[in-house]
């Protein structure tokens, strides 16, 4: 993806349960859409991040050019 794509993606992600230390966070993601707009592809992703205990503990959506 490279630079250009780090400098023209968002990313908003919400904190759903506390980390502690000795935690082990595993992330998942999952392609929502992907459009083109005009010349440019974008991706939508949901992002999310799961504790040993299987709780999610944050999700985030990304938009992105590739």
């Amino acid at each position: 993806f490279g630079q250009k794509a780090i400098i023209n993606s968002t990313f908003n992600e919400r904190a759903l349960e506390p980390v502690r230390p000795g935690d082990i966070i595993t992330y998942s993601g999952k392609v929502i859409t992907i459009n083109n707009i005009e010349k440019e592809k974008r991706l939508d992703l949901e992002v999310r991040g799961t504790n040993q205990l299987g709780q999610t503990t944050s999700l985030a959506s990304v938009n992105l050019p590739f």
